[in-house]
């Protein structure tokens, strides 16, 4: 880490999101930014004006800005309420090379075993962050095993799904 935390929270300001105890989490944890992506017209105004100075709302983010943002950051975080959701963002974080806090729940742990898990309250999400800054260097060095699952894992589904279309 050079400077401070870059964390990028990727959500879409969704039902599932727990956008309130992200803020609440970046609010306890002032020495990392955090940055917030989604459209924010989908997000309360109230939550919006209730951020500490740390957190920064992207807007939605496409193309080249959202890899942009997924390149700079430390972290990246994915959270959910939804016990069966498997979110995109945290397979990106994974590609991007990128350490992953993502939310305690059956269908998300152990598809990233390197990832950090936290539940969804905002100081659970803040230990989580405090965590990933910790051990940073340990986190990024794993990367590389963790895209090599994740590209392994893929590679089985797709000749799976070749024996099958064969058939």
């Amino acid at each position: 880490l050079s400077g401070r935390p870059r964390i990028v929270y990727v959500g879409r300001f969704a039902g599932d999101e727990p956008t309130a105890e992200v803020i609440e989490a970046a609010r306890l944890v002032p020495e990392a930014d955090v940055l917030i992506t989604g459209d924010v017209r989908k997000c309360p105004p109230l939550l919006r004006k209730s951020a500490p100075g740390n957190v920064t709302f992207t807007g939605f983010l496409t193309g080249d800005d959202y890899d942009r943002a997924l390149e700079q950051a430390d972290a990246i975080m994915v959270l959910t309420r939804h016990p069966l959701a498997v979110n995109r963002g945290a397979y990106e974080a994974v590609y991007f090379e990128r350490p992953l806090i993502i939310s305690d729940l059956p269908a998300m742990t152990p598809l990233f075993p390197y990832a950090i898990s936290v539940g969804n309250e905002g100081a659970s999400i803040a230990r989580g962050i405090e965590l990933t800054v910790r051990r940073h260097r340990d986190l990024l060095s794993a990367c590389p095993q963790a895209r090599a699952l994740q590209e392994q894992r893929w590679q089985q589904q797709l000749d799976r799904l070749r024996e099958l279309v064969s058939c």
